[in-house]
């Protein structure tokens, strides 16, 4: 069986979540009675997947309880997702799957994501437009671009669309890598890093998103395979989020359901 690593990008404060992140990072907020690292744990142990790694900052002695391996970003609050993986590379063996800390997911998203043949994927969510509906009352205000060949080999990534149609499917933040494709993307990101390659963003390396560092890969020829599906998760970023998710889930034998079919039509609460 291939060695696989999960890291949890579990460092953010959310401070959009106040005051229930006052005290605690982002990845605690509570749903359904249960913290959301709790839920996406859950899935992943489904997925037989063991070794998982939390990349912290925020409040990080609040995950102790957890009881699994954590690597600090001590500059979170300076910086961003990818920094913070940076952080967690030395702890990474094998192929490498990156997560959200702020998101839910059912098994079954996972596991197409872990299923693909790719070097590197990223799973899309083709059903996205109803639930960012349902959570803004323009959806172009927060989607990002997402623009793929008739093989979902991914072209454009993580940029503010001006029209739907440059929006083929939602980027969810669950990503695989390859041992030799992650080589490629913590090469990609030490060059940037350093200041050995040009910078085409409008941001400092160090304060990168994922998908900036995967649309840098993307244009350095590295061949990133977009992983369809259909719903099955979610994203907690504001109490609306939070809200919207409780209406969009169950709880049944200590295990999540995920029906965002319930808060399709609904208006903007």
């Amino acid at each position: 069986m291939t060695e696989r690593t999960l890291v949890i990008l579990a460092a953010g404060r959310g401070t959009r979540l106040e005051p229930l992140t006052a005290e605690r990072p982002k990845c605690l907020a509570p749903l359904r009675g249960r913290p959301l690292i709790e839920w996406q744990l859950e899935a992943i142990a489904a997925c037989g997947v063991e070794r998982v790694v939390l990349a912290t900052g925020y409040r990080a002695e609040a995950l102790a309880y957890l009881g699994r391996e954590a690597v600090a970003n001590p500059a979170w609050a300076e910086t961003n997702m990818v920094e913070s993986l940076w952080c967690a590379r030395e702890a990474c063996r094998g192929e490498v799957v990156v997560s959200y800390g702020d998101i839910v997911y059912a098994p079954e998203v996972l596991r197409a994501l872990l299923d693909a043949p790719a070097e590197a994927a990223v799973a899309v969510d083709l059903a996205w437009e109803p639930y960012w509906r349902a959570r803004f009352a323009d959806p172009l205000a927060d989607a990002e671009t997402l623009v793929a060949d008739h093989g979902w080999r991914l072209r454009a990534l993580g940029q503010r669309p001006t029209d739907l149609s440059q929006v083929q499917a939602q980027y969810l933040g669950l990503t695989r890598w390859s041992p030799a494709a992650w080589r490629r993307l913590l090469d990609t990101y030490e060059a940037a890093r350093a200041g050995r390659t040009p910078n085409t963003w409008p941001r400092p390396p160090r304060r990168w998103y994922v998908t900036d560092l995967v649309q840098s890969l993307i244009d350095g020829g590295l061949a990133v395979q977009g992983v369809p599906v259909r719903g099955g998760w979610l994203e907690v970023d504001t109490a609306d989020d939070l809200a919207l998710a409780e209406r969009a889930t169950t709880a049944r034998g200590g295990r999540l359901a995920i029906e965002r079919e319930r808060v399709h039509g609904e208006e903007r609460r």
